[in-house]
C-alpha cells in the first residue's frame, strides 16, 4: 500500500508541475468567489454582516475546498477513465481496485492542501483577520480527509454504475457547503448531538475549536470526529466493494 501511495503521490505531482496555471486558476477562482459573494453580502446590507463570525465561516470554507475535493476524486477518476476506455486496464491490476483509489485519493488530498492552504492565507490577508493554527489542528484535517474520501467512495459506487454523474455531484456541494459553515457548537446540545452523526461535520466542528475557539485538544470533538470519518470509510469502501461486484457481474464496467 506504501509503495503504491508513493506511486500515485508522483504521478500527482508531476500533473501538478506540468500543468501549474490549472493550480494558480483554482487559488484565484476559489478565493475570488469566497471573497466576492463577502462584499456583495455587506454592499447589500450595508454593514459587517458577518462580523466576528467571519473567521469561523474561512474555516468553514477552507474545510468544504478540503471535502469537495475527496468528493470529487474517484467519481472524476472512473469517468474519465471509461471515456478513454482505460478503465477495464486498472481492474486488471495487481493491486485491489479499492487501494488504487484509496491511494489517488490520499494523494490527491495532498496536492488539494497545499491548495485550500493558500486559499486561507489570501482570505486572511484580505479580510485582515487572523486565527490560530495549532500542531494539534492536523489530527482534525487527517480527520477530514478521511471522511471527505469515505464520500468519495459512495460518489464513486454510483459512477461505476452511471458512469454520468457530473451534475450530481455538482447538486451535492451545496448541502455539504451548509453542513461546514453552520456553527453546529453553538447550538443546543440535542442538534449538536444529532449533528455529530452527519459525515464530516464532526471534524469541520473539531477545526473550528481548535482554530478560532482556541480550545486544547482534549475539550474539542476530536474522538468523535476520528470515529465518524472511520466508519463512513469503513461503511464506503463496502459500499463501494458491492458496486463492484454487481457492474462486473452484469457487464457493465466498460460503458461510458
Amino acid at each position: 500500500m506504501l509503495r503504491l501511495f508513493l506511486l500515485e503521490f508522483w504521478r500527482v505531482l508531476r500533473l501538478q508541475l506540468r500543468y501549474p496555471l490549472e493550480f494558480v486558476s483554482g487559488l484565484l477562482i476559489l478565493t475570488l468567489l469566497f471573497y466576492g459573494l463577502l462584499i456583495g453580502a455587506q454592499h447589500m446590507t450595508g454593514v459587517d454582516s458577518v462580523g466576528d463570525s467571519l473567521n469561523g465561516i474561512i474555516i468553514g470554507y477552507g474545510t468544504w475546498i478540503i471535502v469537495i475535493a475527496g468528493l470529487n476524486q474517484i467519481p472524476t477518476d472512473i469517468t474519465g477513465e471509461a471515456q478513454r476506455g482505460t478503465l477495464e486496464s486498472i481492474f486488471l491490476s495487481t493491486y485491489r481496485i479499492d487501494s488504487i483509489y484509496l491511494a489517488r485519493s490520499l494523494a490527491g488530498s495532498l496536492q488539494n492542501l497545499v491548495l485550500t492552504f493558500g486559499v486561507l492565507l489570501l482570505l486572511l490577508w484580505l479580510t485582515g483577520r487572523s486565527v490560530q493554527f495549532p500542531p494539534s489542528a492536523i489530527l482534525a484535517v487527517a480527520t477530514t480527509i478521511i471522511a471527505s474520501i469515505s464520500l468519495g467512495f459512495f460518489a464513486g459506487g454510483f459512477a461505476l454504475r452511471f458512469k454520468q454523474v457530473g451534475r450530481t455531484l455538482m447538486l451535492a456541494q451545496y448541502p455539504l457547503l451548509f453542513m461546514m459553515m453552520t456553527p453546529f457548537e453553538n447550538m443546543s446540545p440535542e442538534i449538536l448531538n444529532l449533528s455529530m452523526l452527519l459525515p464530516v461535520v464532526p471534524s469541520a466542528v473539531t477545526l473550528r475549536e481548535l482554530t478560532t475557539a482556541g480550545k486544547p485538544l482534549g475539550e474539542t470533538h476530536i474522538v468523535l470526529a476520528a470515529l465518524n470519518a472511520i466508519t463512513y470509510l469503513v461503511v464506503s469502501m463496502f459500499f463501494f466493494g458491492r458496486y463492484v461486484r454487481s457492474v462486473k457481474a452484469n457487464g457493465l464496467l466498460g460503458g461510458h
